[in-house]
């Protein structure tokens, strides 16, 4: 934190954005697919986030 180091993107979405909890899917988050989504719901605030279902970038 004190280098202000970017986090690379699958590390940076296992924590809930509103209150830093480190997401397990199945015990404290719940993780669903809608619409070409992946929504991740956080159990200890209830704070949804979405990401979109697309090819993987090489």
């Amino acid at each position: 934190m004190r280098h202000r180091i970017r986090m690379e993107r699958p590390l940076k979405r296992r924590f809930c954005r509103r209150c830093s909890v480190y997401l397990v899917p199945g015990s404290n988050a719940r993780v669903r697919i809608q619409r070409g989504r992946v929504i991740i719901t956080c159990l200890a605030c209830g704070h949804r986030s979405r990401y979109p279902v697309g090819r993987p970038q090489p």
